[in-house]
């Protein structure tokens, strides 16, 4: 079974939290644009590719209620670490 590089799982994975976070505050990805002041594509584009620049995790996370720390590792802050393969 081939594995999968580190930073493309990280990137589906931080993908999945953005959607998901997004979804349950019953959000489109134009809402979404719109409360962080950009452009509907531009956030689509980050969402899909799992890439949120590091200035937008803190406006973000105060829009969907979520930890910002969960956002950016999947971990919640009393989670220990998990040992990468």
């Amino acid at each position: 079974m081939a594995s999968i590089h580190p930073e493309k799982l990280y990137r589906k994975e931080l993908s999945d939290r953005l959607k998901v976070a997004r979804e349950r505050k019953r959000m489109s990805q134009a809402d979404m644009g719109k409360a962080l002041r950009i452009t509907k594509e531009r956030y689509q584009k980050m969402e899909q590719r799992g890439a949120l620049p590091p200035y937008l995790f803190e406006p973000f996370a105060l829009i969907v209620e979520e930890d910002a720390l969960y956002i950016l590792t999947g971990r919640r802050e009393k989670e220990p670490a998990r040992r990468v393969a």
